[in-house]
């Protein structure tokens, strides 16, 4: 997943501080379709597998499926038109700025969408 995650792509457009001392944050990001051709990927090196003699409730057949169409998936992957997401950057207790969950949510399905 952590190679997923540096597939993605993106650049702070704009930023405006509110009177409580937050910011709205206009992001705009290219969409990879990492998570879009999982399934066609996991279907394939499983129909590889399956090839090769190998069978589903073999030990550690789940997870090499699991890596290998995860992979297949990186190296195939491609970008769609960029979209504009905003995002609400709020300070936290201990005196920093960060994203709640839900603004994290917002921007992570942008980055990398299933549909």
């Amino acid at each position: 997943m952590a190679e997923v995650k540096k597939l993605a792509k993106y650049k702070v457009q704009d930023e405006k501080k509110d009177e409580d001392g937050n910011y709205t944050v206009s992001v705009k990001v290219e969409p990879s379709d990492v998570f879009q051709t999982l399934q066609q990927s996991s279907a394939e090196v499983s129909k590889g597998k399956i090839a090769q003699g190998m069978k589903e409730t073999d030990p550690g057949v789940f997870a090499s499926v699991l890596t290998e169409s995860v992979q297949k998936s990186i190296d195939k992957n491609s970008y769609g038109d960029p979209v504009t997401v905003t995002v609400k950057v709020e300070k936290n207790h201990s005196g920093t700025y960060e994203l709640s969950e839900t603004e994290r949510s917002k921007l992570e399905t942008a980055m990398f969408p299933t549909e």
